[in-house]
């Protein structure tokens, strides 16, 4: 069965030469921290500029039944799948409704699946936490994938000196899976599937938000990078169609257990975004999709002191990084 996950038609770059203009080309471990700190500090500052809301399956109601795991995700009652703020919390009735949807290439039912990392003894280990993360070390370098303009960047530079991230990514609770088959008589979104487990073959899980979004990251997971050479395409549209494409990415696999943080497009994340779809790949999951909308002022409104100190901090790492490139230059 062919589970490479798509054509290979983007190009993608690894290690420490990962973007055209140099910006992880930097020669020192410093300035590469600096790097990472202002990619970091200017992105978490972007997810805040607008109304921004969090999608992490750890709680809310699919036709009336609680997220747990084994749990049928997709269009309940309410009209999709509830979105929390940022800062966690309840769920937030102002968020995009979203519905989702699944496409099991392999041969098992259509079903997206929450699969809740915390339980040992599932019938799939892969996607039992403690995770390692892509990009811990630093020297396992930074990727970056470029189309149309845009870029999609994970590993050292997305998850810099570890800290929150890198908790978050060990431990990610609920996660959400291409389910392989219907044990348990689950078949509809609310039923819960009493032995959830990935599926092995291809498949795709795709979202549809009711109004345009911007989009900023995205958490993968088990995305196997030995003898199965799988890799994960992301695919964002303007339309809820998917027939309007804005840009698509092939996420190279990194490891059996390892977790990723995609972010898309440096600090601006991906805009005029209606659906996006994810595969076909195998055995892979994902979490934390961090997405705004273009409403207003986001969660605090204007920025409090802390956050404008932040972006003095990122906007002195480039200025930093800028010097260097063009020390290097004229050396």
């Amino acid at each position: 069965m062919d589970r490479n996950g798509g054509d290979m038609n983007i190009r993608l770059t690894q290690g420490r030469t990962t973007r055209p203009d140099g910006f992880m080309g930097l020669g020192n471990r410093a300035t590469r921290w600096m790097a990472a700190a202002a990619l970091a500090t200017t992105t978490a500052l972007a997810a805040n500029s607008a109304d921004a809301f969090v999608i992490d399956f750890e709680q809310g109601f699919v036709n009336g039944t609680a997220v747990q795991h084994g749990i049928v995700v997709g269009n309940d009652s309410n009209g999709g799948f509830p979105s929390a703020d940022t800062t966690g919390g309840s769920p937030n009735p102002n968020a995009p409704n979203v519905t989702i949807t699944a496409n099991n290439m392999g041969g098992g039912p259509d079903l997206a699946v929450v699969f809740d990392t915390t339980l040992s003894g599932t019938r799939d280990p892969d996607l039992e936490a403690p995770f390692f993360v892509f990009g811990l070390p630093a020297s396992e370098g930074t990727r970056v994938v470029n189309n149309n303009g845009f870029t999609a960047t994970y590993g050292a530079a997305t998850v810099p000196g570890g800290g929150a991230i890198e908790q978050q990514l060990r431990n990610p609770g609920n996660v959400l899976i291409v389910q392989e088959n219907s044990n348990g008589g689950c078949s509809d979104p609310g039923d819960v599937c009493s032995d959830p487990d990935d599926e092995a073959g291809p498949g795709e899980i795709t979202f549809v938000f009711d109004e345009e979004v911007e989009i900023f990251s995205l958490d993968v997971f088990d995305l196997d990078d030995g003898q199965q050479n799988e890799t994960a395409r992301l695919a964002f549209f303007s339309d809820e169609d998917g027939n309007d494409l804005i840009a698509e990415f092939v996420i190279e696999g990194f490891g059996d257990g390892t977790a990723a943080r995609v972010v898309f497009n440096g600090p601006g994340g991906l805009s005029g975004v209606r659906s996006f779809k994810s595969g076909p790949s195998s055995s892979f999951a994902f979490d934390h999709l961090v997405y705004g909308t273009s409403n207003g002022p986001g969660p605090g409104g204007i920025p409090e002191p802390g956050s404008l100190a932040l972006l003095a901090t990122g906007l002195l790492g480039f200025g930093a990084i800028r010097r260097r490139m063009r020390q290097q230059a004229e050396a």
